[in-house]
């Protein structure tokens, strides 16, 4: 059978296909999807060496290049027009979590590779500052309910009562987590990190909102 019925390539990209593959180019959608990915992964090691205290706003702004990925035959085989936004959403949230959770461990503790073990042995060589590490920490672990139920949804279209409550009650609690503490404490990159997982808990249950409305008008 031929490529296009493999990957089932539907909708307008099944019809773009069929047309660049009458010229002979039927792996030109591999080819730039393999360009998109190597170019924003350029453009975040680029930014990390030039500008990486702005590396989290950053993120959010390099990643609608991700935009630019299509359903091909081999590489992104389920990536369908529905699907289009988990793919710049995905690899702004993982590269977020990264970011947030290396800064807190980075900060959080000192360095054993530059101070190296004292006479004192392991434990001695850590200083952790609890107030940091507890309010970042909690941060983190509040918004992943919202990151991660938003990336399903985007993938699936689908959504439970039960992940929405989650994801509004936890976006919530980072938020207050981050509000009621030190401005000095909370890292930047966890500062967006929530500010992430506050407007997914919202498109959550707006998108929840309106596919209850479009049944109620089907019936």
């Amino acid at each position: 059978s031929s490529s296009v019925n493999r990957a089932n390539i539907g909708g307008l990209a099944g019809v773009n296909y069929q047309k660049i593959k009458a010229v002979g180019m039927s792996y030109l959608p591999e080819v730039v999807n393999l360009v998109t990915v190597m170019c924003y992964g350029l453009c975040l090691w680029v930014n990390s060496n030039l500008n990486g205290e702005h590396m989290p706003a950053m993120t959010l702004v390099l990643s609608p290049i991700l935009l630019l990925l299509s359903q091909d035959s081999i590489l992104l085989r389920k990536l369908t027009d529905r699907r289009r936004y988990f793919p710049p959403y995905a690899a702004a949230a993982c590269v977020l979590l990264y970011i947030a959770a290396s800064d807190v461990v980075s900060f959080g503790i000192v360095d054993l590779w530059s101070t190296g073990v004292p006479s004192g042995g392991l434990l001695a060589s850590i200083d952790f500052d609890a107030e940091f590490l507890g309010v970042n920490v909690a941060a983190i672990m509040l918004c992943l309910p919202s990151i991660f139920g938003t990336i399903g949804y985007l993938w699936s279209q689908k959504s439970t009562n039960g992940n929405v409550w989650v994801s509004m009650v936890t976006g919530l609690a980072a938020m207050a987590a981050i509000s009621v503490s030190d401005t000095d404490v909370v890292e930047e990159s966890v500062k967006t990190l929530v500010g992430v997982a506050v407007v997914s808990a919202v498109v959550l249950s707006a998108s929840k909102g309106e596919r209850k409305k479009r049944r109620e008008r089907i019936l």
